[in-house]
């Protein structure tokens, strides 16, 4: 079984990529898919606490250029995280 996640640089922003190979011997084979599945959504909840972080400090103008008013800024920035 194959895990990608890898890494790229962009600015501030960092994505993450890490490619490995799981097999009996390798270190990553003791992670199960219920494992898997709860770094995937601690990763999910992080990048939506972050898009919504920037989201509640964009000024008019840039809301004006992606269509939506400041009162949906606000609306979407006051979302928990899991939601």
């Amino acid at each position: 079984m194959s895990v990608c996640i890898q890494q790229d640089k962009y600015k501030k922003n960092q994505f993450w990529t890490y490619c490995a190979t799981i097999d009996s011997n390798s270190s990553f084979s003791s992670f199960t898919l219920k494992q898997w599945k709860f770094i995937k959504t601690i990763k999910l909840w992080k990048n939506r606490y972050r898009q919504r972080k920037i989201l509640a400090s964009l000024d008019q103008r840039v809301l004006d250029d992606i269509g939506i008013t400041y009162r949906q800024a606000l609306q979407e920035s006051a979302k928990p995280f899991w939601k």
